[in-house]
């Protein structure tokens, strides 16, 4: 029931109702504005026309002057054909169409003679937002060493809690600090438990691979400021500039540059270790080093992929 409902009646005179009436009209304004000035070959006007009701322009009977009186009449009622149609006190020519009444079999088949615009070419174009870890850089990434970080751990985890893992592995890492062995140790067991990878790795490995890391860098570099988890957003100087998000592991700043530190829980083979390296490790950390770099006014001095299950240390050539 639609109609003779005292109490909708009544709310229908209401200061709200009125209101809310006027906020729909002039969102219905706004909606016709956008589709009036975005179309850059053809707009299509179309309304439900029948015998009894004439044309159904809801909307468009909106556009009316301050006195009220229409601001556009379309030939809706017109047989098909080239007409025009009135916009204030201009006129425009317009095409008719009537696509009611026709069988399905023929509307089907139907096919216009001629097109009535030149259809654009089609363009492809990149996402607007570039993600490091899943799109290639130019250029040709390299190995340039592998270093012993330590010994190669035992990883128990099962294939569903190779993410997981890597995930603690990387929580541990930015949130560990040297200190008391014990309280190291519980946060290890909390970050594992949390991550439901309990019996995966040990929390001692945790710690052994976070010893090993600060141990190695801080002889190669030391002095250095470390950034642990950075994110990274960057507008990037191409056409279209593309918008880079991600998060850096781990960088090192120096007083004369800064190196790239990213942790990758792989513990496979030699041979799938060094593809990965090259194909899809390196061209990520490529792309921090270039917007580092330009945000930092310094250039990079190394890029590593850290592999902690295979206590390893990779230097990756990535410009």
């Amino acid at each position: 029931m639609s109609k003779g409902l005292a109490l909708a009646g009544a709310a229908a005179l209401t200061p709200e109702a009125e209101k809310a009436t006027l906020s729909d009209h002039r969102e219905r304004l706004r909606v016709l504005y956008v589709g009036f000035t975005r179309p850059r070959d053809l707009l299509v006007l179309a309304a439900k026309v029948s015998d009894r009701d004439g044309a159904a322009t809801k909307s468009l009977d909106l556009l009316r002057d301050a006195e009220g009186k229409a601001l556009l009449e379309a030939p809706f009622k017109e047989p098909s054909g080239k007409r025009s149609i009135t916009v204030g006190a201009s006129e425009w020519p317009c095409q008719v169409r009537e696509l009611s009444g026709m069988p399905p079999l023929a509307r089907a088949r139907a096919r216009p003679a001629t097109r009535w615009y030149a259809p654009a070419a089609r363009v492809e174009r990149l996402p607007e937002r570039l993600n490091p870890s899943a799109e290639p850089l130019a250029g040709k990434p390299r190995i340039v060493s592998v270093d012993r970080l330590g010994g190669a751990h035992l990883l128990e985890g099962t294939p569903e809690q190779a993410g997981p893992v890597g995930d603690a592995i990387h929580g541990f890492l930015a949130a560990d600090r040297p200190g008391d062995a014990a309280a190291r140790t519980a946060m290890a067991r909390r970050i594992l438990r949390g991550f439901r990878v309990e019996g995966a790795v040990a929390p001692e490995t945790l710690l052994a691979t976070s010893d090993a890391l600060r141990k190695w860098l801080g002889a190669r570099y030391p002095g250095a400021t470390w950034f642990r988890e950075w994110p990274v957003r960057a507008r990037l100087a191409e056409d279209p500039p593309r918008l880079l998000v991600g998060e850096v592991d781990l960088f090192l700043e120096l007083e004369d540059g800064f190196v790239l530190v990213d942790h990758k829980s792989f513990p496979g083979s030699e041979k799938e270790r060094d593809r990965r390296l090259v194909e899809e490790y390196a061209p990520q950390l490529g792309w921090y080093a270039k917007v580092l770099a330009q945000a930092l006014k310094k250039p990079m001095k190394a890029a590593f992929i850290h592999l902690p299950i295979r206590g390893e240390m990779a230097e990756v050539g990535v410009v």
